[in-house]
């Protein structure tokens, strides 16, 4: 959750996935997907400029605010959240 850019330019996903992302904008410039993924979005525009796509990706939009599912909300410091954002 990022109240501006996440950046996921020139990244590699080798295995299956899911994505959930909330915030401004997303940027896959470049990124290598290798299996199938699912991309959950609230609120972002994505921009895949010469991305590679081996397998399907579903985009879709999430309507309710993301909550992080167990057991990543428990790993996080108290008060903190996610860093991905620029």
């Amino acid at each position: 959750m990022c109240a501006g850019r996440m950046v996921l330019t020139g990244a590699v996903f080798d295995g299956p996935m899911t994505l959930w992302f909330a915030g401004r904008r997303l940027e896959c410039w470049r990124a290598r997907w290798s299996s199938t993924a699912q991309l959950r979005l609230r609120y972002a525009t994505v921009d895949f400029a010469h991305a590679v796509f081996e397998h399907p990706l579903t985009i879709a939009a999430e309507a309710d605010p993301l909550v992080l599912p167990e057991p990543w909300a428990g790993s996080l410091p108290p008060g903190s959240s996610p860093s991905c954002c620029s």
